[in-house]
């Protein structure tokens, strides 16, 4: 369960830094010229950040924390609404 929070909790200091990345691959993408050739060293990389699930809920950790023994009922609700509501 320990290693569990510590990679909960890295990921929580990753997460504001990958949505200013992908603001900026957004802006990008919004401010192409339809009838022009996008750079391809810059779309590319743009178009992987938009088009992956990075930022929606890890069943498998949905998984792990369901069925984490020590966790109480009233938090594995809360978990379970959470997961449910992202798909």
């Amino acid at each position: 369960m320990k290693a569990d929070l510590a990679r909960d909790t890295k990921q929580l200091h990753w997460l504001p830094a990958a949505y200013r990345e992908s603001d900026t691959d957004f802006r990008y993408l919004a401010e192409l010229d339809p009838k022009a050739s996008p750079d391809g060293e810059k779309f590319e990389p743009a178009w992987t950040m938009i088009n992956s699930n990075r930022f929606f809920a890890v069943p498998q950790l949905y998984e792990r924390y369901a069925s984490a023994a020590k966790l109480s009922e009233k938090i594995i609700q809360r978990i379970d609404v959470l997961y449910k509501n992202a798909e």
